[in-house]
Formats: C-alpha cells, structure tokens, sequence
C-alpha cells in the first residue's frame, strides 16, 4: 500500500514537471485559477497561439490541431497566495501571439476573468 503511493506521488510529480514546460524561454506555470478559451482563425496546423499578460508573463499555450481552429485552452490565472506571477490577475488584458508574432483583434484585447464556462475568442 505505502509503495503503492509513493509511486503515485512520484508519477503526480513528473506529470506536473512535464506540464510545465518551456516557451519562448518562458515556463507556463500552472495554477488553481484559469478560464478556458477557444476560438476560430486563419490558423494551419501546427501553429502556436500563446496568451501573455501586459508584463509578458506566459498564461495559455496552444498547438493547433485542426486547422482554422484552437482550444479548448486554458489561461491560468495569478494565485494570490503565491509569491510567483503564474498568470493574469482579473480584469487584466490579454495579448496573444501565433507563432511568435503578436495580433491585434479588431474588437479589442481580451480581458482575463476566472471562468470555467469556454469563452470564445476568435482571432
């Protein structure tokens, strides 16, 4: 029982290692808070869209698998209780990179908000 769940723990633990991963020489750090966003564009697949906030803190990551299209993505959020910036902070807005390169909305930048019902942002 005891081995049972010291290999449960040390699988839980690379699972989460693996998950946060590089980009751009950024981590995408995972937190208890996020909101989840989907979205239709001029997209192939393969392409990259990235969520960052105005300081340029990495919060969502995609690889798109279907083209014209990305998400169901998840935008992690600042924990307060932490000392580390793990994503946006309420009402904060959004900017979002494919490949690299930064686009502008012609509605405007989506703003961050705490939501476990899909947001659509097309792009």
């Amino acid at each position: 029982m005891r081995n049972h769940f010291i290999s449960t723990a040390v699988l839980l633990a690379v699972g989460l290692l693996v998950f946060a991963f590089a980009a751009n020489g950024q981590e995408l750090i995972p937190s208890y808070r996020y909101m989840l966003v989907w979205g239709t564009g001029d997209l192939a697949v393969g392409d990259t869209v990235e969520f960052y906030t105005a300081a340029g803190v990495l919060c969502g990551r995609w690889t798109v698998t279907e083209e014209g299209g990305y998400g169901l993505m998840t935008v992690f959020g600042d924990d307060p209780a932490s000392p580390r910036t793990e994503g946006a902070r309420p009402g904060e807005m959004l900017y979002i990179r494919v490949n690299g390169r930064e686009i502008t909305l012609p509605g405007g930048q989506p703003v961050w908000r705490e939501s476990a019902a899909p947001v659509r942002i097309d792009l």
